[in-house]
């Protein structure tokens, strides 16, 4: 037996295994990798979903084609009830079985041929949205995690500092790495950048901004490691200077700290002249926090109290900035919000029509925007309610009502999404299911995103002389 570049199966082969099972388990799993790196996903992901279905397996000693909707209710309340595990993790843990269930049970793969020859049954999917977690909002985080205070900024910004200041004063190793790990947190903070954009940051990605001259050649970030979409390579986008004292951290470091560190383009490069781990980053920041008290801790420590800046952070005012790398948004910003909550805003409240399905205003003009629509066919859902886990069960319920299938047509009935199902069929399943044409097809329709564009505008000889420029988090005038 093998499996091609895609995943599909080759060929069952003429060798009969002492354990068939395992190999056909460990066939499955090579097939789904190779079918997730031809949608250019990550080798981390790919991974971390490999291990989880594995421990699926474990956990309930039967093997894909002997799942059940029960096994997935197990399996996920023993993590919730048990291990605590987090909500979001749930969520991810089930979403990535439900993708090799769907991969494993699709005959464009082959893998119910090789299973019906060797085990007389075939995989179903067994993740549905009655036995699955929803992600219904936007942050999952914990209402423990908050951003710094703008003084707890100041304070441990300052212990950075002060950092250098110690081991330069003991005559040491390792004040240029505090030095630069210094400036780092401040970009960081300045610039609102994730671990991975902030320790991939080059020399090169800074550029003047005609519109703040006061910057001089520090007025716009250049970040090209940003977080990446799925299946698409890092994203690149562009960041403005806000603070005055931003630009003066890079100069220094460049001009007294760098030259010091290596001759490369590398922003931030470690003693080897490779980039800084980001274990190295949080091993730092984490020592940084011990003696401050009870401050917000997380998983990942750039995440939720350095860069989720506080309401009274800089001189635009208020800005709300759901995660690094996001988009800022005024929290004066009344239209930006209505928008979000399909409210109309003062202007269309009394023009009737401008807020239905399908239609927006802009300047004034009233716009039909391209509608999209797409649909979920549950019958497999219906049966594994009703306790029919193969698709041979239906035959016989459909031919009493004066419809002949063969046996592949019906399992593409149950086990695809079919784009045209006579009105007799439909007939046909609400009356074995004994629902309505609803709960066998649900319907959604949105309007389609619109594509927004940004309209804003090695061991050293010690200096005792060289220490990083301070950060004015709080300013003298409050």
């Amino acid at each position: 037996m093998a499996v091609d570049s895609a995943g599909r199966v080759l060929s069952f082969g003429a060798v009969r295994f002492l354990h068939p099972e395992d190999h056909v388990f460990a066939q499955m799993l090579t097939g789904w990798r190779n079918q997730q790196l031809s949608r250019n996903l990550a080798i981390g992901t790919i991974e971390s979903r490999e291990r989880l279905v594995t421990r699926f397996q474990e956990s309930t000693n039967e093997y894909p084609w002997q799942w059940t909707p029960a096994h997935v209710d197990e399996f996920f309340g023993d993590l919730r009830s048990e291990k605590q595990t987090a909500q979001s993790t749930i969520r991810s843990y089930q979403a990535a079985l439900r993708a090799f269930c769907a991969y494993v049970a699709s005959p464009d793969y082959g893998w119910d041929r090789v299973c019906e020859q060797y085990f007389g049954t075939h995989p179903v999917q067994v993740c549905f949205d009655w036995n699955t977690a929803v992600h219904a909002q936007a942050t999952e985080s914990s209402p423990g995690r908050r951003p710094f205070t703008r003084q707890e900024l100041q304070a441990f910004f300052d212990r950075a500092d002060d950092e250098v200041d110690r081991i330069a004063t003991l005559q040491r190793k390792g004040w240029l790495p505090a030095y630069r790990d210094a400036v780092l947190f401040k970009v960081a903070y300045c610039w609102g950048l994730r671990r991975n954009e902030v320790r991939h940051l080059q020399t090169v990605d800074f550029a003047r901004n005609p519109h703040a001259r006061e910057f001089g050649k520090y007025g716009v970030l250049q970040v090209r490691y940003g977080k990446a979409m799925k299946g698409s390579p890092p994203k690149r986008r562009s960041v403005l200077t806000v603070f005055d004292w931003s630009a003066e951290i890079v100069a220094d470091w460049l001009e007294r700290g760098h030259p010091h560190m290596t001759d490369g383009l590398d922003l931030f490069p470690s003693e080897r002249g490779t980039l800084v781990s980001e274990t190295a980053l949080n091993r730092r920041f984490n020592r940084y926090l011990r003696g401050f008290g009870p401050l917000p801790r997380s998983g990942h420590p750039f995440s939720a109290p350095l860069l989720h800046h506080p309401p009274d952070r800089g001189r635009h005012g208020p800005f709300v900035r759901p995660a690094p790398g996001r988009a800022r948004a005024r929290l004066d910003h009344s239209p930006l919000h209505l928008r979000l909550q399909r409210l109309p805003g003062r202007d269309t409240a009394a023009r009737p029509g401008l807020h239905r399905p399908g239609r927006s205003c802009r300047n004034g003009r009233l716009i039909l925007m391209k509608r999209e629509i797409d649909y979920r066919w549950r019958l497999a859902e219906l049966m594994a309610a009703r306790g029919m886990h193969n698709s041979t069960d239906l035959s016989p319920l459909l031919k009493e009502r004066g419809i002949e299938l063969s046996a592949s047509q019906v399992y593409r009935l149950v086990t695809q999404r079919p784009e045209r199902v006579s009105l007799m069929m439909i007939a046909a399943l609400c009356d074995i299911f004994a629902c309505g044409p609803e709960d066998l097809v649900t319907v959604t329709a949105a309007d389609a995103k619109v594509r927004r564009v940004a309209s804003d505008a090695n061991v050293v000889e010690l200096n005792k002389t060289i220490r990083p420029k301070r950060a004015r988090v709080i300013r003298d005038d409050g």
